[in-house]
């Protein structure tokens, strides 16, 4: 009761305020309105239309989609680089960002990956065949396969002199800036070589840093709401995306920049798993603040994006969509 009062005298305030009389002399909010849009350009003017014209017709963009109305804030017109870009170092032999483009766990268990294999398969029948699969069997991935994948998906592939140094790491993905803002942690049920348990991926030195012991694959599926495939997926790939590798450069633009560079990483798993015989399947739909307290990350700076199982299948029972 007492909170219903409450808001109905809010409601009263607000109804007041609406309808209040300005003070005398002080311009009406319409005067305003005119004297603003006077000082905007046409083609801010055909954006405020647009939106106002919604407004009139009772769509107002601040009760509605976020997604749309961030999309709509962010549109490319005058593109500029962070004013607070810091000045790069004249040579060097590390990457030039607020932030380096590639993390390790300094003193955590490190497991060497043998070197990728070349991938034999052809990229034409690769492309038109990649299904996802789901249906895993109750075998081991070898440690190559694994290796190759992330060595494919995901590794280094040259350096180049950029933002002031000399060694840039260059990715088999793109991504905005070249700050490579996707980071991979893998979820280890079932791989030769390697103990069960959670892993972080550094592509620099092509190894895993373990991060925490034991078998994650019921956490894993308890992410994914009960989804037995998750569990039964000999690994699953978690990608997450540092925001603040692009947040410096690119501002509010940079959330739409990393959900881009995460779906290139998410193909990458994807068509790489085709050609070595796997079967992949991209998860969206996880709990991903839970997510984030497994692999240790904030979800702020940075966030779990993506969820993807890979495993053997069986070509004869597999289910794909």
């Amino acid at each position: 009761m007492e909170l219903n009062k409450l808001s109905l005298s809010r409601s009263s305030s607000a109804r007041k305020a609406r309808t209040a009389e300005p003070d005398a002399g002080a311009p009406t909010s319409r005067q305003e309105l005119h004297r603003l849009v006077d000082l905007l350009s046409d083609y801010e003017c055909a954006h405020l239309y647009s939106a106002v014209s919604d407004i009139v017709t009772g769509e107002r963009f601040w009760e509605g989609d976020s997604g749309l109305f961030y999309h709509e804030f962010i549109k490319l017109r005058h593109f500029r680089v962070a004013a607070n870009a810091p000045t790069a170092p004249a040579s060097g032999h590390d990457s030039f960002v607020p932030m380096s483009v590639t993390k390790s766990y300094h003193g955590s268990p490190r497991i060497t990956l043998p070197p990728p294999q070349p991938l034999l398969a052809p990229l034409g029948p690769t492309l038109t065949n990649r299904r996802t699969r789901r249906d895993y069997r109750d075998t081991r991935l070898d440690l190559q396969q694994l290796s190759t994948l992330l060595g494919l998906a995901c590794g280094v592939s040259a350096t180049v002199a950029a933002y002031g140094f000399d060694c840039l790491p260059l990715r088999t993905f793109p991504s905005h800036g070249g700050l490579q803002s996707p980071e991979v942690y893998l979820g280890v049920r079932a791989v030769d070589g390697l103990t069960p348990g959670v892993y972080h991926y550094d592509p620099r030195g092509h190894g895993l840093d373990l991060i925490m012991d034991g078998d994650p694959s019921e956490q894993l599926s308890a992410l994914a709401f009960g989804e037995e495939y998750v569990r039964l997926a000999q690994v699953v790939l978690l990608i997450s995306g540092v925001y603040d590798r692009l947040r410096w450069k690119y501002g509010e633009r940079s959330y739409r920049f990393l959900c881009t560079d995460v779906g290139f990483v998410g193909q990458n798993v994807c068509l790489v798993s085709e050609g070595l015989g796997l079967g992949a399947c991209p998860v969206s739909g996880f709990a991903q603040g839970t997510a984030e307290q497994l692999i240790g990350i904030d979800g702020r700076s940075e966030l779990a994006m993506l969820m993807l199982t890979v495993g053997v299948v069986d070509s004869a029972t597999a289910t794909v969509s």
